[in-house]
């Protein structure tokens, strides 16, 4: 099965193998399968793929999950990437990097981030790793004297939701549920593996970001000290969500990334306040539309 995966993003693994007392972290920018081929070969018994995930930080998460694992690693015989660990532990050490590295303290670092659309080899898909109970802010401005709004509200429903933001040239290039677009409930990555056997996280939306739109992150908004990330599209940018468990509502309609479980969305007076910096300081250089501001 072809999958489809972008330059810019790449795997973190585990590699097993019952005939040893040791796994195998790793990342690649191809398919898994690549590094098994290349390990089986003079072996007695297969090797497997018990856990993988995608990443736009893949070395950093590689990086960050050896160093959680440290003390298990390999000492003799080479291979710095093996480690004397169980299956779920060097699951739950990539899972903890890449909510590290990936999640909104490490992002609230290079913020405010710029997203645009690229030919070159340089990364410009991100992805953003959720906790349950985080909100994304859409803000807009749609005329040149007019104020940014709030244009809609996307919500982190489980621990480990993922989002990517892939920026790109035009409206032709992206789409959106909330638009009926044909194409927006269209996984185009549904599996992870050469089979199809390996499921990637349920897609719960696919919206996108409008030139000119800035993206509010917070978390922890109920709490006095949250967290808070803008991101400005300076083209359109596809947003697709992942949930790590799907919800559904008591009629039995799956919990999509803009459904808000509650009729009013609370926040904290720090939260709101950030919220409210976040709109008021977007001045953004192009309006939806192509509409460049001098």
């Amino acid at each position: 099965m072809n999958v489809f995966l972008p330059s810019d993003i790449g795997f973190v693994y585990v590699i097993s193998n019952e005939a040893f007392d040791e796994v195998k972290i790793g990342m690649t920018g191809k398919l898994v399968e690549t590094r098994v081929r290349a390990l089986q070969t003079g072996a007695p018994t297969p090797y497997e793929v018990p856990f993988r995930s995608l990443s736009s930080r893949r070395k950093e998460v590689e990086q960050c999950a050896h160093e959680l694992l440290s003390e298990f690693r390999r000492k003799e015989g080479g291979g710095t990437e093996w480690f004397a660990v169980s299956v779920e532990t060097a699951t739950t050490a990539i899972q903890q990097a890449i909510a590290e590295i990936e999640g909104i303290a490490a992002w609230a670092k290079k913020s405010p981030i710029t997203l645009r659309a690229s030919e070159s080899e340089e990364s410009n898909t991100i992805f953003l790793s959720l906790q349950a109970g985080d909100l994304l802010f859409v803000v807009r401005k749609s005329s040149l004297f007019g104020p940014s709004e709030i244009l809609d509200v996307w919500f982190a429903h489980a621990a480990l939701d993922q989002i990517e933001l892939r920026p790109a040239y035009s409206r032709e290039d992206v789409v959106g549920m909330s638009d009926n677009d044909e194409k927006a409930t269209h996984d185009e990555r549904p599996v992870l593996d050469e089979a199809g056997n390996v499921h990637n996280l349920a897609m719960n939306g696919r919206e996108f970001l409008a030139q000119g739109d800035r993206l509010v992150w917070i978390s922890d908004p109920l709490f006095d000290s949250p967290e808070c990330v803008v991101i400005d599209a300076c083209d359109y940018v596809q947003v697709t969500s992942r949930t790590s468990k799907i919800q559904v509502t008591e009629d039995g309609w799956p919990l999509l990334m803009n459904f808000f479980p509650e009729r009013k969305i609370a926040l904290s007076s720090e939260a709101r306040h950030l919220l409210q910096q976040a709109v008021n300081n977007h001045n953004p250089r192009v309006l939806p539309g192509d509409i460049p501001i001098s």
